[in-house]
């Protein structure tokens, strides 16, 4: 649309008035916008998140706010992360279910990370365009847990239990340890080219005949319950309603919720942190399931 000729001619005498010339503010850059410390930034991420992330988040945002707060959001290093990180699990309290505080360490990364989503969203900073960062984004939910840990063969710094199972757009389907992480970032592994390729073109996966099974089998209460307890644990990968739904539903199924109920409230936790099962009634859960979606929560 041309500019109105009588708002030209106003803007003129404004700037003649002012002794200026298009000239001079064509010429003088725009100021850099400051960039916040921290401290600073936590409450503006912490005004736009969910009641649930508040609820998961929060005491971990104040342990960074308290530990890391002078240092601006680009002056904030990976080690400083991980530090804070074993610095949390060394320190927390153990429970039946703290898993000798590694849940709390884990929280630490997740509440970290979603403090750098909204800096990106915000403009402070640009996501990296790294097959880390790519591969740390599509690792959405850690299943197949066992009873016991696995220490890094080559540092024993880190400890792994479960896997991550990556669903590509081309409906393949790669499964890694939990050390994958560990071992791309601290090793200088590399995965597989076909999964690197894969990861590059993936984002949040579409609702896809894979989704379609483990819906199914999900709520097929013929099949086995190790099968269901895993359609719990991937369905959380899909951002979708169908998948929601299909949680609720297993979350009342008395019998699958007596083997699977933990796994099934931590899926459901994932969908309150996105912020999509605002309205999910946790005093009306089963006793497992509630027992998953707090741990997952970190209450």
């Amino acid at each position: 649309m041309p500019a109105d000729p009588s708002r030209i001619v106003t803007a003129r005498q404004m700037l003649a008035h002012l002794g200026l010339t298009p000239a001079d503010l064509a010429a003088q850059p725009e100021p850099a916008r400051r960039m916040p410390t921290l401290a600073e930034y936590l409450p503006r991420v912490a005004a736009a998140a969910s009641p649930g992330t508040r609820r998961t988040y929060g005491t971990y945002w104040n342990r960074m706010s308290a530990d890391l707060g002078h240092l601006r959001l680009d002056e904030v290093t990976a080690s400083d992360i991980e530090a804070l990180m074993r610095q949390v699990t060394a320190t927390a309290r153990t429970r039946r279910t703290s898993r000798h505080g590694r849940h709390a360490g884990e929280h630490v990364i997740a509440a970290a990370r979603a403090v750098y989503r909204r800096a990106i969203a915000d403009g402070y900073l640009t996501a990296p365009d790294s097959p880390m960062e790519r591969l740390r984004a599509a690792s959405r939910r850690l299943g197949s847990r066992t009873l016991g840990w696995h220490d890094c063969d080559f540092c024993g710094a880190f400890k792994s239990n479960g896997e991550y199972r990556y669903y590509l757009p081309d409906g393949e389907i790669y499964a890694a340890p939990m050390m994958i992480l560990h071992y791309v970032e601290k090793h200088g592994y590399r995965p597989p080219g076909e999964l690197r390729d894969g990861l590059r073109a993936a984002g949040q996966p579409r609702w896809d005949w894979r989704a379609e099974r483990l819906h199914a089998v999900l709520l097929d209460q013929s099949e086995d319950p190790d099968f269901r307890c895993q359609a719990a644990v991937d369905l959380a990968n899909w951002n979708d309603p169908r998948a929601l739904d299909a949680l609720r539903r297993a979350a009342h199924d008395e019998d699958l919720a007596d083997v699977a109920g933990d796994e099934i409230g931590r899926s459901l936790a994932a969908f309150v942190d996105r912020g999509l099962a605002r309205d999910l009634l946790t005093e009306e859960l089963h006793v497992m399931v509630r027992y998953g979606l707090e741990e997952a929560s970190g209450r």
